[in-house]
């Protein structure tokens, strides 16, 4: 399936993971910069819609973000009016005829 950009944007959303490197300067959600930009590590991981993930040197299985700063919040009114639709869409697999939703981790 296909995701429009709102949708894209929605769920291309930070984590608050962060670290503290050998100066005691603090990394990660939205709070550093990186080539002057702002990041943070992504959920979803590599599964994430953002278009421009990178895989962390720091965590292993982990990968960060820069237009992630730029998305409105999950909970905005924004994305409230696209993930939720698409929740459900995937939840019931996009058929009328399914009379349970699949499990949804």
């Amino acid at each position: 399936m296909e995701l429009r950009g709102s949708q894209r944007n929605c769920l291309c959303q930070c984590i608050p993971l962060q670290y503290i490197d050998g100066r005691g300067i603090l990394h990660g959600n939205c709070e550093s910069t990186n080539d002057g930009a702002l990041w943070c590590y992504v959920k979803y991981q590599k599964s994430s819609p953002c278009g421009d993930l990178v895989k962390s040197d720091i965590f292993q299985d982990r990968y960060w973000s820069y237009h992630a700063c730029t998305t409105p919040v999950e909970d905005s009114s924004i994305c409230k009016d696209t993930v939720i639709p698409l929740f459900f869409l995937g939840a019931y697999g996009g058929s009328r005829r399914d009379s349970q939703p699949k499990d949804v981790p």
